[in-house]
Parts: structure tokens; sequence; C-alpha cells
């Protein structure tokens, strides 16, 4: 299998850290590498900054670390190579869209926090034991048997529309796979959704969650296909939907929209793709610099960094190769290039 050679590898590594933290000044004491070195072997422990390091000093690390520098956009412009890349590779492989909501739990108390802060908090608390809300993220990723691709995120705003950014993520995805359907669960069930892909004019899987009563009789009876109109009750404008019955072997109940001419049993084979991507989540949580910051840049930077990780753990042959593995493989080798390690206490010590 072909795969991105290991200085490809390595640069987008030293790039991502190049951008992430200040240039050293002629009285600093540590290097970009060395910060990034130190950041790694805290996301690979999942550990905070000031759990994993004490020298340099944790409050060193947040100084140079550049939480309003250009990290996020070259991010998603390595995603996008690496989708290009492997979309090109994988061409007869079946590759979907899918969009999602992640969540990550706040413990605080939400009427304390600032008012730049507050609004990135939801009261959504997932059953998280003691959380008192959640910040939310929205994702966009690109997905095959093969590869799961991380290739957008962004924080949610209560209050904010995040239509605008889904819809010109949405399309930078289908330049890259056109024929790829886009796939969504439940809380996508909304006319402005729908009429944003009508705009896009792709094709789509989309679970619903039915609460029209004429509807629940027509499931109830059976009925295999329907044709509904949904309507938002606030602007009054609706968009009219061919909804689908589906019962699975084990008796699981599936209620799917669509605009594929497929048969039902394909589309609920479509549909289960869309877990490529809480494989997403459930793997980059393996190496997530942990933080309890509620500066939101910080948030996003702790969850792009574990995206980027298992982006670039993907280029290797995972059979023989863990996430973990592999990270500790990027830290073995940015020892060797700087001459230094960290040992167990959190200290950079040079390699003798």
């Amino acid at each position: 299998m072909l795969s991105m050679s290991s200085d490809t590898i390595d640069n987008v590594v030293k790039n991502f850290l190049k951008i992430s933290f200040s240039v050293s000044k002629h009285n600093s004491k540590y290097t970009q590498s060395q910060l990034g070195m130190c950041l790694i072997s805290c996301a690979n422990a999942r550990e905070s900054i000031e759990e994993g390091v004490s020298s340099p000093s944790p409050q060193t690390m947040r100084d140079r670390l550049q939480l309003n520098g250009a990290w996020l956009e070259k991010f998603h412009e390595i995603s996008i190579m690496f989708a290009t890349f492997f979309i090109k590779l994988n061409r007869r492989l079946k590759w979907f869209i899918s969009i999602d909501e992640t969540l990550e739990p706040f413990y605080g108390k939400v009427k304390k926090l600032s008012s730049e802060a507050k609004p990135y908090i939801s009261s959504y608390r997932n059953d998280v034991k003691g959380a008192t809300g959640s910040f939310k993220y929205m994702v966009v990723s690109i997905c095959c048997k093969r590869y799961k691709i991380p290739l957008a995120i962004t924080p949610m705003k209560t209050g904010k529309d995040i239509n605008p950014w889904l819809e010109d993520k949405l399309r930078l995805a289908l330049e890259l796979s056109p024929k790829s359907a886009i796939l969504a669960d439940r809380g996508f069930n909304s006319v402005k959704f729908f009429q944003m892909l009508e705009r896009l004019n792709c094709k789509y899987v989309v679970r619903m969650t039915v609460r029209d009563k004429s509807v629940k009789k027509k499931i109830k009876n059976g009925n295999k296909k329907i044709v509904h109109w949904i309507k938002d009750n606030k602007t009054k404008e609706s968009v009219l939907l061919n909804m689908f019955n589906i019962i699975d072997k084990f008796g699981n109940k599936y209620v799917l929209t669509s605009n594929l001419d497929t048969p039902s049993q394909f589309l609920l084979k479509y549909y289960r793709c869309r877990w490529d991507i809480e494989n997403i989540f459930k793997m980059a949580d393996r190496v997530q610099l942990k933080t309890s910051s509620v500066n939101i840049r910080m948030r996003l930077f702790s969850i792009v960094f574990s995206f980027l990780l298992h982006l670039l753990w993907q280029t290797k042959d995972k059979s023989k190769m863990s996430l973990r593995t592999f990270v500790k493989s990027i830290i073995g080798i940015i020892s060797k290039i700087i001459g230094f390690i960290l040992d167990v206490q959190g200290k950079l010590m040079k390699i003798t």
C-alpha cells in the first residue's frame, strides 16, 4: 500500500509546531522543537501542560503557545492535503462526508464566566457526572473504509447560526469528492439544513426524529416510504422529504430521509458509515491534551492537535502500529533531532 513519505510527515509536524509556538528570542531558553516535544508528550500521556512538564515551566509553555496564531488554518490546510492524496489513491473505495457535534464537558460555574467564554458553553451535560455544561464543536469529516479524515472543526457559539460555516465546508468536501453522500444524525432535522443540501445539489442520508402524528401513524401502519413536508414554525418555510421506514435484522427501527435512488437496505448501510466520525472522536481522545481552561482557543487547540496526530497516524500501517505507539515514535524522532528527552519528572534533559 502506498503512503506518504516520512519526510512529508516530519515536515507537517515541524511546520505545525512552528506556527503553534512563538519564535525563541536571544534570551529564550527553549526552542520551538523542545516545547513541541513537551506538548506531544503531554498529549500522549493525556496530561495537561501543568501535569506533564516542570522544566520548561507550565507558564513558559502557556506564554509561548500562540493561541491566536494560524494553527487552525494550518490544520485545515493539512487535512485538505491528506484528503486529496488519499482520495486520489483510493478512487475505487466509497467515500462519505459526515457531520456531527463533539462535546467537551465543563465543570465550573457558568454564571461566573467572562462574557467572552460564556456563549461557548451550552447547558447540555451529556450525562457526565459533575458537568455543568459542555463546549460544543462542529466537525466535518470525509471517510472511507480505510481512512477517517477530520476535514474541518469550529467551536459553536450560542445564538450564532452555524449553517454558513457548515455550508462552506461541505462545499469544500464535495469539491474533493463530488460523488460522496452527506451523512447526518437526528440533530440536523431542520428546514434550513435541508435547504442547504438542496443548494449544494448533493446526495444525502439523514436520520429523522418523527414528531408529526400523521407520519407516526403511517409508520405504525407499516408504510415503507412516506413523502412528507417538514415545516419551520418560525419562518413558515417547508421542504418536501422522502422518508424511509426501515427495520434491521435485529429489530431496530430507523426513519431515514434521502434523495438517493437505492433500496432501503443500502440507505441503512450508508447511514451506518456515519459512525466513522464517532470513531475519529474516540481515537483522537486517546492522545488529547487535557486542559481545564475556559479559553475557547485553548480548548480548540487541544482537540485540533489530537486530530492532527490521529490524521498523521493513518499514513502508517495501523495493523502494525497503534496510535499511541505512533505518537511515541514522533517523540523519539524529535528527541534525536534536538538532542533532548523529557524525563519522568517532566524535565527536559540533554542526551549525553
